[in-house]
């Protein structure tokens, strides 16, 4: 689109909307003069405003989380939570060079967040898979409560057209908040409401509005200022090759506080507060570390390496979203900033879905906003369910273009340019009406309501004036209810009792039953949202399987969670495989309780060509065969697994051993150690499990329980070719006169022509033997079957060495073996 093309298409908008303005009713003519009460005189009414020719922008463009969705299946950063109490340990950076290892990729601590938790970046994205991997890692080390993905948030508002010729979403009587009403005794003077946006833009319409704010993009390419965080909030644009700047910020900061009765231009909601934008979206979104640490900062927090906040913010706003169940680094941060007193707002998000599945709206202790068009209607594709506090106008979503959300804008294309207005819709729109709201409430109260209370009078006014969102108001869809800011001032100034509270939402409907050995086709899922299934098993089975299975031309990944007795949830489940990509998922139980075994299936992302099973049977599955039986430092060789197959093995430890050691090595594909005492390892019960790319493991135990030590080989990814060797020091029996079957499993070539022979040998009299390295005793050892030498070649190149083992102190030696090798510098 050229300049001319852009112009054009202002100038005509300009003039069809000054036609339906002339027409509209001023702020002034919206309601009446108020009564005077007896011995009083009457008030004078408003002097009407001038009719007004503004300049009206082009249509709100479609930004917003349907059309800029996060990454699903590539991360390139992460942010490690710590438990309550702990710090990082010293350890962390040695955990993820050993995780990096794993991954092939360098990850390094880039700086500690807000809340304590710590940002850590990869050297490169890694898929889902991979960030499986990586999770399952970390959480290891007992310090971590917490590894997520860094992942970003977008704008919530989606395509509309404008011509709106006033602000419906501010009239009473179930068509908009009944803001007039609440302007007669309050106007938010004293309260500063954050917008966590794209940035502060002058506008006429909104001077001597702002207090000063910062910009927390820390990204210099999507801060688009030249550098990273600074005390400069300023929007620099956010277009793009598709899309103009949306100057989204500015249009939510005209919502919660645009002047008002000043003869131009629109209304805000609380026009005596003032805003601090905080800015935290860029071109390319906004990072969740970023605005995490922009909401600490705005409640007044603490963040490492930015100036504390003079005037923090009584209300936070986020008109922002992504499609993630929120995260542990957020929650943090939106805890903090409850703590220190301020009430968090967030848009509930534009996706037609379960607002449990979004962030920051799904966190506990934000009031997350539904959307409304006029009349109490829904809006069109508001996020719905149980999280949701309120709804406010968010506008219709669909046409005429007249019923969207009214407020300045700049009719810059890129660049700032003159200041401008515009109807966009989104929940982004319904959160600021709530926000402002929420700043009249605080002011007619005098200040003292908290966040709770004030999140309650809008909840219990909105549905005495208003009942509940026409069309969202049942158990698969629920918005609760529009907000009153004229009923919620009054309750709030003691004016009015305050109602009761309304209902919930009403009861899900039940999981589907499903039949022994059955397939349920699950359909097309939209990602975050899940569906519940139930398996009746009977007394006496010996085994229960639930399969979730891709049929032929499947997509997406989506993963099952089974537990015995009630609905599974994200944090409570008896099983929850989580592989990563289009991949079949099984959930098996032994001897499982007779009663209702309850299915969730959760679309990790937009999954289709699913099904989901669950079979019982009165036969149990077949016990594993017995372990393989290891001798003290004697190599098993040539050991095959294939993907998803498994081994055991086992090894008597007598009371008096030392410095147990399990070592798999060789071979090619990739196959996991498990090694834990008295029991047979599994996938998630164990006492070593190295867990690295291939099969070089080691498991090592100094003091070792005296008594069985089982090893697990789990195939990874099908491998062959694997040895293992389990290994102790301490009082054996002898096994012979001599030392019997030297051997050198493997030679390794080190830096610095060193060269390194681990060997191993069976029997021997006594408990030590003299290892002898070409003709010459050059170690006195344990004589527990295993020694490692190592020593330095004359020369770079290939080269020879012999080896024999020999009863300490005496002439009866095993057989001489010759060793070849290859020194390097």
């Amino acid at each position: 689109m050229t300049s001319k093309t852009r112009s054009t298409t202002t100038t005509a908008l300009a003039v069809a909307i000054t036609a339906v303005l002339a027409a509209a009713p001023s702020y002034a003519a919206l309601k009446a003069p108020a009564a005077a009460k007896p011995g009083q005189a009457s008030k004078a009414a408003p002097k009407a405003p001038a009719t007004q020719a503004p300049l009206f922008s082009k249509p709100g463009h479609p930004y917003g989380i349907n059309l800029k969705a996060p990454a699903e299946n590539s991360y390139d950063s992460f942010i490690v939570s710590f438990k309550k109490g702990a710090k990082p340990s010293a350890d962390l950076q040695r955990q993820l060079d050993s995780v990096g290892k794993l991954l092939g990729t360098r990850i390094a601590v880039e700086r500690t967040l807000g809340t304590g938790a710590q940002l850590v970046r990869l050297g490169r994205d890694i898929d889902v898979g991979e960030r499986k991997q990586l999770e399952a890692a970390l959480m290891a080390n007992p310090s971590v409560r917490a590894v997520e993905p860094n992942g970003r948030m977008y704008r919530t508002l989606e395509p509309n057209d404008p011509l709106f010729a006033q602000q419906w979403h501010y009239q009473g009587g179930g068509m908009g908040i009944n803001a007039t009403e609440a302007w007669d005794s309050v106007d938010g003077t004293g309260y500063i409401v954050a917008v966590l946006d794209t940035g502060q833009v002058n506008h006429a319409d909104l001077d001597g509005q702002f207090v000063a704010g910062y910009d927390f993009i820390s990204d210099p390419a999507n801060a688009r200022d030249g550098d990273g965080r600074d005390p400069d909030p300023n929007d620099e644009g956010d277009w793009d090759s598709k899309y103009d700047s949306s100057w989204h910020g500015t249009h939510v900061a005209g919502t919660v506080a645009a002047v008002t009765d000043n003869n131009l231009g629109v209304a805000g909601v609380a026009h005596g507060a003032k805003v601090q934008h905080v800015r935290v979206l860029g071109n390319a979104g906004g990072t969740f570390a970023d605005i995490n640490d922009a909401i600490v900062w705005a409640s007044g927090g603490s963040v490492p390496g930015v100036p504390d906040n003079e005037t923090p913010a009584h209300i936070i706003n986020l008109s922002l979203g992504g499609a993630t169940a929120c995260p542990t680094a957020m929650q943090d941060a939106v805890d903090i900033a409850r703590a220190n007193g301020t009430m968090v707002i967030a848009a509930a998000g534009n996706s037609s879905s379960e607002v449990s599945g979004f962030s920051p709206a799904g966190c506990n202790g934000v009031v997350a906003v539904a959307g409304t068009g006029p009349n109490n209607t829904k809006y069109a594709s508001t996020n719905f369910g149980e999280g949701i506090s309120v709804a406010a106008p968010a506008g219709s979503g669909v046409v005429p273009e007249t019923d969207q959300v009214l407020s300045t804008l700049n009719d810059g294309a890129e660049g700032q340019g003159a200041d401008s207005y515009a109807w966009y819709a989104g929940t982004s729109m319904a959160a600021p009406h709530v926000a402002g709201t929420a700043a009249l409430v605080l002011e007619a109260s005098g200040g003292v309501l908290d966040a709770d209370e004030i999140e309650t009078i809008l909840r219990n006014t909105g549905y005495a004036a208003n009942g509940l969102v026409t069309g969202c108001d049942n158990a698969d869809m629920w918005c609760a209810s529009l907000i009153d800011a004229g009923r919620a001032v009054a309750v709030a100034a003691g004016d009015e009792e305050l109602p009761g509270d309304p209902p919930g939402p009403p009861p899900p409907p039940p999981p589907i039953e499903l039949e022994n050995g059955v397939a349920v086709e699950l359909g097309a899922m939209t990602a975050g949202t899940d569906k519940f299934y139930v398996l009746n098993v009977p007394e006496g089975q010996g085994s229960v399987i639930f399969n979730l299975d891709p049929g032929t031309g499947a997509t997406g990944d989506s993963d099952i969670y089974v537990r015995y007795g009630a609905r599974p949830n994200n944090s409570t489940f008896d099983c929850r495989p989580w592989t990563g990509g289009t991949v079949a998922e099984v959930c098996s139980f032994d001897n499982p309780q007779a009663g209702e075994w309850h299915v969730r299936v959760v679309a990790y992302n937009a999954s289709s060509g699913y099904s989901v099973k669950g079979t019982y049977s009165g036969d149990g599955p077949p016990p594993p065969p017995p372990p393989t039986e290891l001798e003290n430092g004697v190599t098993v060789s040539d050991i095959s697994v294939g993907t998803g197959e498994e081994l055991f093995f086992v090894l008597d430890v007598p009371a008096d051993a030392t410095d147990l050691n399990f070592t798999m090595a060789g071979g090619t594909g990739d196959a996991d150690l498990y090694v834990r005492e008295g029991e047979l390892p599994t996938s998630t019960l164990y006492d070593c499990r190295p867990y690295l790319t291939g099969n070089d493991e080691t498991c090592d135990f100094p003091t070792p329980a005296a008594g069985q030590w089982y090893v697990r080989i789990a195939g990874y990814a099908a491998a062959t070719g694997i040895s293992l060797t389990a290994s102790y020091t301490g009082d054996e029996e002898p096994g012979g006169e001599s030392p019997q079957d030297l051997m050198a499993r493997y030679v390794f070539a080190l830096k610095g022509q060193r060269i390194r022979v681990p060997l191993a040998w069976t029997g021997g009299e006594g408990e030590q033997v003299d290892v002898l390295f070409n003709g010459e005793i050059v170690a006195t050892s344990a004589n527990n079957g295993v020694f490692n030498h190592t020593f330095t070649a004359e020369a770079v190149g290939p080269g020879s060495a012999t080896y024999q083992v020999c009863n300490a102190g005496t002439s009866d030696c095993s057989a001489e073996i010759t060793v070849n090798y290859t020194a390097r510098r």
